[in-house]
């Protein structure tokens, strides 16, 4: 029997490729008959299995968007005594030239 996705023969009533994984077989979504994960109808009841797979083959759902969870600061730093901002060597600007 061969592989629809790599192509590669693999053993005869399989139910999973060999090479690659890929399931040799797939239900009628009428009949849940398994054929052929190459056919393009049902060998039992003749219903098309081309639109099961294009309906399975669709985009996966988006999931919904969760913003970043936020933390304070002010936990890092807790315990610290307060400082000015003409305080020396304590904080260094990260920007060239700027002291």
């Amino acid at each position: 029997m061969l592989c629809h996705n790599c192509n590669l023969e693999t053993v005869e009533g399989a139910a999973y490729c060999t090479h690659c994984g890929m399931p040799m077989l797939h239900g009628c979504p009428s009949c849940q008959a398994n054929n052929p994960q190459a056919s393009a109808y049902c060998y039992a009841c003749g219903t098309s299995l081309l639109a099961a797979s294009a309906q399975q083959a669709g985009p996966p759902p988006e999931a919904p968007f969760r913003p970043p969870e936020a933390y304070w600061i002010e936990e890092a730093y807790r315990g610290e005594e307060p400082f000015s901002p003409g305080e020396p060597g304590r904080y260094r600007a990260a920007a060239p030239g700027v002291d």
